[in-house]
């Protein structure tokens, strides 16, 4: 059979059609200290939706996400993968949603954040990544909030019949995410936060109190909760135990 040029062509198109595609990788190849950006892209609009700086195959630089729209939504600054410096995120229209400083990866100082219109909504003590206490919050006015849950104890005096007082914390308004913590001191002889445990869904300490003995000490009581902003609020009440069963 002769074998037309027509012929050939066509079967060497079928013969490559039925080879598995390959993925395309764009960009120059990358040595070792060299510095370039990685980019992402959202899948119908093909927009930009990310750049992050990489060095030594770790983020090391500024990293941008973009809303769709391509507006800036959010700038982290990376040294080896770790966060520092101020990390932003924004509202669409360009004003700031929240400010937070980093020191080695972990949130340290003051976060601040804002109402769509820039005006400042709350400003938000952290250390070593923790809230502290000293939350400040505005309203969309400006002006400061000053109304918040507070701590409330209630005591049951089982003295009679198990040598012991049950304290109950509270809080004399309703919050979310609410977790009470004993001051207590380690096995180190630190300081450190040791959470209630609830019975019945209360937060309840039980203190022994055995016969012929005057007890008389302060008991620190923290409480975390989120604001009606989302914000975390911390606060913390002494609890005075005296007692006297001589």
């Amino acid at each position: 059979m002769k074998v037309t040029p027509i012929y050939l062509s066509l079967l060497l198109f079928a013969i490559i059609s039925c080879q598995p595609a390959q993925q395309r990788t764009d960009g120059p190849k990358i040595k070792e200290n060299e510095t370039w950006v990685k980019r992402s892209y959202y899948e119908k609009s093909g927009a930009l939706k990310s750049e992050i700086t990489v060095k030594n195959k770790k983020k090391n630089g500024p990293a941008k996400e973009y809303y769709p729209s391509g507006k800036l939504r959010s700038l982290v600054n990376y040294i080896d993968n770790i966060t520092v410096g101020e990390t932003i995120w924004y509202y669409e229209n360009g004003q700031p949603f929240r400010i937070t400083p980093y020191v080695d990866g972990k949130m340290n100082g003051i976060r601040k954040t804002y109402y769509d219109d820039g005006k400042i909504q709350a400003e938000i003590p952290f250390k070593d990544g923790e809230p502290m206490e000293g939350l400040k919050e505005y309203n969309r006015s400006g002006k400061l909030i000053t109304s918040y849950p507070q701590i409330i104890f209630e005591t049951k005096n089982n003295l009679n019949t198990e040598n012991k007082i049950i304290l109950i914390c509270k809080l004399d308004k309703k919050a979310i995410n609410v977790v009470f913590y004993q001051e207590v001191k380690n096995s180190e002889n630190k300081t450190v936060l040791s959470a209630i445990p609830l019975k019945n869904g209360t937060p309840q300490l039980e203190f022994y109190i055995p016969s012929m003995v005057s007890v008389k000490k302060s008991i620190p009581i923290w409480v975390h909760f989120k604001t009606q902003l989302g914000n975390p609020y911390i606060t913390m009440k002494e609890y005075q135990l005296n007692i006297d069963t001589n």
